[in-house]
């Protein structure tokens, strides 16, 4: 397990912060998967999404703009790998990216042609994130009392609570294309150990307060046998069995 140290999580820990914090859904963030220091461009689709669009057509128009924006700048990376050397404004471009990241140029020709195209197939969108987050603390506010005493009575560390609003922007009818349900997006097998059975007519998941209760006992024993926080919220999306193997 990585140690503690600030200057390890700083990059990646400022990326989501700002995914989360600064960056509407309005926003798509294309960098690097590996160095979340490398951000090659942010998208703004606010003026499409002022346009009062049908929720579909706007992610379709957003997605394919964004798919369009990305290939433009894998093709300069692939021109730079066929070309280190570039002085082309695209390739000036690249390169000031590159240095505003701290990533130094090698000098060998070869190795700036592998380094291009490894950048060029790290490269991903991210969508920003900061109105979910935020409507996700409007409809957790008439729970807020209820939550908060239960972490303290089960003495769970409140900043467990981010998970919720991670999960689902903490909106308990949130249903993912696998069948996670709820607040908390438990899967029908693991609420099966914690939540009251399901009937035709109730599935407790999307109940805020069972889920949260078999949130609770779940984060308890995962952290019972991964005797650590960091190890226990990594054990609630891919359980103990797969961090202890």
């Amino acid at each position: 397990f990585p140690s503690h140290d600030t200057h390890t999580y700083y990059p990646n820990v400022n990326f989501w912060f700002l995914i989360y914090t600064q960056f509407e859904s309005s926003s798509v963030v294309i960098h690097d998967k590996n160095n979340l220091n490398l951000i090659y461009k942010v998208l703004d689709f606010g003026h499409l999404h002022e346009k009062g669009l049908p929720k579909n057509t706007l992610y379709v128009l957003q997605q394919k703009i964004s798919e369009e924006k990305l290939d433009d700048l894998k093709k300069d990376l692939e021109n730079l790998s066929k070309e280190p050397y570039s002085l082309s404004l695209s390739a000036k471009k690249i390169y000031r990216i590159l240095k505003h990241a701290g990533i130094k140029l090698p000098i060998k020709k070869s190795d700036r042609s592998i380094l291009f195209t490894k950048l060029k197939n790290n490269m991903r969108t991210q969508t920003g994130q900061k109105n979910f987050i935020r409507d996700g603390v409007i409809r957790s506010l008439p729970y807020q009392h209820f939550i908060t005493k239960y972490f303290e009575d089960r003495n769970l560390p409140k900043e467990l609570l981010a998970i919720p609003f991670l999960e689902s922007g903490f909106n308990p009818k949130a249903h993912s294309k696998v069948n996670a349900l709820g607040v908390w997006q438990f899967m029908p097998l693991t609420a099966s150990y914690y939540a009251p059975k399901r009937t035709n007519d109730t599935d407790y998941r999307s109940n805020v307060g069972v889920a949260l209760v078999s949130a609770g006992f779940l984060m308890s024993e995962n952290h019972a046998i991964m005797k650590s926080w960091d190890l226990t919220v990594t054990a609630y999306n891919s359980g103990t069995k797969h961090l202890l193997s």
